[in-house]
């Protein structure tokens, strides 16, 4: 086939079809140098080629600490014709040297414990309206899942039973662009347990107070039982603490406090998601749930693990073609109506995925600055237009060399490290009836005359 044997002519056709403004929508006629073809050539440009959506739901997301960008979440966010997301924080404390001197002078009088947290960069839904926040305490350890291969995680999809009674239920108004932190007190039933592995403080070794310490103090779950709202707080030592509030016995005027830090290896983030509008269907990552089960849409979903599988059903009709070459593939999608427009993400990314809709290697293109992945940024021109576009001609070159048979299409998803740490919600329309609401897969082609 032409296609075939000039496979090798492509990369400079696309240099040469570039400059000579590949993006424009209607039909151009020009001539290629001498030195390349005496033939007069036609840019050609077609988007009938189709692009198939569905809905995949990644089983199983790490979503500890050292994944996580270092932020906490909790809340509950509900979209229009998806469902309630249910956003949960788990962590723990740890020991530290201060404890030594809290333990050593019976002089101080403990009077309170408070969780103080600072605001994270990260929010979704409604701020302005109040919510509640409830903290646990754990009833069995916090601990990472043994995982050899992989590495030690827990994931959004990892639980552990705690206590029935909250030590603290705090209603606040998350202003999150203008307060800086919140702070609120817990029972006092956490004194008692500090107290209680004093008993055993100075017969330990340092690794060993450490490890009794977490068994003490098992761990801590952040939940929401009001709201309409996913906020974030940042998941270190100078945005989550435990404030111990002391005096000295007669002098009650002077206040002294000690602070406990967060573990760093044993806070992650679960997600509990109850959907509709047919997204309930999402089970298991191998099965695919098509646009047209979900109202033609599909779902992408930070920490619930949701992503959009993109396949293009009739690609191999390009090797049908003699006449032309590929010069330049774009891919556009279109943002729901039901959305929130507010929390549109900018930018998407694109991976490759095999027969069990793994989420693989990010797709790569090669530019004079070199290798960069390849992104869907948002287009906000026309407000009433708005469109995801990346440039994939490389991609669809690879797919063509090689085998198609063997290619099972593109995952979107928003980038990596905001699928494990935030909430940020996306619906995709496949709407084959409206131009400006379906995928679209632009063509340019090179026609020799």
């Amino acid at each position: 086939m032409f296609f075939h044997k000039n496979m090798n002519r492509i990369r400079l056709f696309i240099f040469l079809g570039a400059v000579a403004t590949l993006c424009a929508c209607q039909d151009s006629v020009f001539t290629i140098g001498k030195d390349l073809t005496n033939a007069q050539s036609t840019l050609i440009m077609t988007d009938s080629f189709s692009v198939k959506m569905a809905s995949v739901l990644i089983d199983s997301l790490e979503t500890s600490r050292k994944l996580t960008d270092n932020r906490l979440l909790v809340g509950s966010y509900e979209t229009p014709g998806v469902g309630m997301l249910n956003v949960y924080s788990y962590f723990n404390i740890s020991a530290n040297s201060k404890m030594r001197d809290l333990f050593l002078d019976d002089d101080y009088i403990r009077d309170s414990i408070t969780l103080r947290m600072s605001y994270s960069d990260f929010y979704i839904g409604d701020t302005t309206s109040v919510m509640q926040l409830d903290v646990y305490q754990l009833t069995k350890e916090l601990e990472l899942n043994e995982h050899s291969e992989l590495g030690n995680y827990l994931y959004n999809t990892s639980s552990f039973p705690h206590e029935a009674s909250p030590l603290a239920s705090y209603r606040f108004t998350p202003c999150v662009n203008r307060d800086d932190s919140i702070e609120f007190r817990l029972d006092n039933r956490v004194i008692d347990q500090l107290m209680q592995f004093e008993n055993d403080y100075f017969q330990l070794t340092a690794t060993e107070r450490a490890n009794t310490f977490s068994a003490y103090m098992k761990g801590f779950v952040l939940k929401c039982s009001s709201g309409d709202a996913v906020v974030s707080f940042k998941n270190d030592t100078a945005g989550v603490k435990m404030v111990l509030y002391t005096h000295k016995v007669e002098l009650t005027k002077d206040v002294y406090t000690y602070r406990l830090y967060p573990d760093s290896e044993t806070s992650y983030i679960q997600a509990d998601a109850t959907r509709t509008g047919g997204f309930e269907l999402l089970e298991k990552q191998i099965e695919d749930i098509p646009s047209y089960s979900t109202d033609n849409r599909t779902l992408i979903q930070g920490l619930s693990g949701v992503v959009t599988h993109l396949t293009f059903p009739n690609l191999s009709e390009l090797l049908l073609f003699d006449d032309r070459v590929l010069v330049k593939g774009l891919l556009m999608l279109a943002p729901s109506d039901d959305n929130d427009n507010r929390f549109l993400p900018k930018e998407l990314n694109l991976f490759l995925t095999n027969r069990y809709n793994a989420l693989g290697s990010a797709l790569t293109a090669s530019t004079s600055q070199g290798t960069v992945a390849v992104a869907l940024t948002l287009n906000e021109d026309d407000p009433d237009n708005r469109y995801y576009e990346a440039d994939i001609t490389d991609y669809l070159i690879s797919v063509l060399q090689t085998n198609i048979t063997d290619s099972y299409g593109l995952i979107v998803s928003i980038p990596d490290a905001d699928l494990r740490s935030t909430a940020k919600t996306l619906i995709l329309n496949d709407d084959s009836f409206k131009m400006s609401k379906r995928p679209r897969l632009k063509l340019y082609f090179l026609k020799y005359e």
